[in-house]
């Protein structure tokens, strides 16, 4: 387990112990607290794909294999070379595995598929031109999110009960 496991694992407990408190005062309160911290999660990885898509140095890569997660989702495992002469393998930083599940068997093994990475932390990268799903699911979960969060909040000031 990495560092950055254990952290975000950490960060989890606390998010967790946080809400736990907050729904014990007051179901609102709890309310509150569960939409702000979805809410930050989501600004937060659209963020740094935001980074990674406006600063994002490009390369080339190739798919070397397809896993395939327990719920049945295929994700590729892509092999590129940074500008420095580093090989990175992973999966991207985000796919839309729903919508390319199809295709990325057939790609396996290509060249020629471009990738965009965090010259910080090649680690990091994306597949630009897959961002349409990824970009419907984000924006439904942060209309969820805010709807939540105005809900809590109308509670906690006694506006309405729920």
């Amino acid at each position: 387990m990495t560092r950055k496991d254990i952290s975000t694992i950490v960060l989890f407990l606390a998010f967790l112990i946080a809400f736990a408190s907050a729904f014990s005062i007051k179901p609102s309160l709890g309310i509150l607290v569960f939409s702000s911290g979805f809410l930050v999660a989501l600004i937060y990885g659209s963020y740094k794909v935001f980074q990674i898509k406006r600063n994002g140095i490009e390369a080339k890569a190739t798919i070397t294999e397809i896993q395939t997660d327990n719920k049945g989702y295929q994700k590729p495992v892509l092999e590129f070379e940074t500008h420095d002469g580093q090989k990175i393998t992973g999966q991207p930083y985000v796919s839309s595995s729903l919508t390319m599940a199809r295709s990325w068997s057939e790609k396996a093994g290509q060249a020629e598929l471009k990738v965009l990475y965090n010259k910080k932390k090649p680690e990091q990268f994306i597949i630009p031109g897959y961002r349409a799903q990824n970009a419907l699911t984000f924006s439904i979960l942060a209309v969820f999110a805010a709807g939540l969060f105005i809900v809590g909040l109308l509670d906690f000031l006694s506006i309405i009960h729920v």
